[in-house]
């Protein structure tokens, strides 16, 4: 249940994120939140990952459909092995974070892009969202599950 509701927290944090600075922060405007290291930037994504491939939303939806499937069907295979370990987490916040955008690409055709994080080296890093946060952080989760000993507790049937 707790995997339910982190996908939920996430899809809601993420839309309910995205409609604020939609209403509140004009489009390519920036508001700083921290200085100038982090800063509130209202950027629509029409592209993929940091704004690779523009304008192919129908590209976008049909690669999202397909991932948020896996990401689905390791969600309901972590929870019929008992949902141990990283693997319900990666999959709840891959699963949030794909709806996520997914929605606001159905709703809007694009993905409203908002955090940006500079610093003295680094000032040109992409900007992101809270679904795409998710996203990072459940696949690096993955990664973690499957380098350890919980990639080949998974794979084994329930006996």
């Amino acid at each position: 249940m707790k995997r339910y509701i982190l996908a939920l927290l996430v899809v809601l944090a993420d839309q309910l994120s995205k409609r604020y600075v939609e209403e509140n922060v004009p489009v390519n405007a920036a508001r700083p939140v921290i200085g100038d290291s982090l800063r509130v930037l209202h950027l629509r994504n029409y592209g993929s990952a940091m704004g690779l491939f523009q304008g192919r939303n129908r590209t976008h939806i049909a690669l999202a459909l397909a991932g948020l499937g896996g990401a689905l069907s390791g969600f309901f295979a972590a929870e019929r092995r008992g949902g141990k370990g990283l693997y319900p987490l990666s999959f709840a916040l891959l699963v949030g974070g794909g709806l996520g955008n997914l929605i606001s690409r159905l709703r809007c055709k694009y993905v409203t892009d908002f955090i940006q994080i500079r610093t003295k080296t680094l000032r040109n890093l992409p900007v992101f969202n809270i679904a795409d946060i998710a996203v990072v952080l459940g696949s690096a989760l993955f990664a973690a599950a499957e380098a350890g000993r919980g990639g080949r507790e998974f794979l084994k049937r329930k006996k």
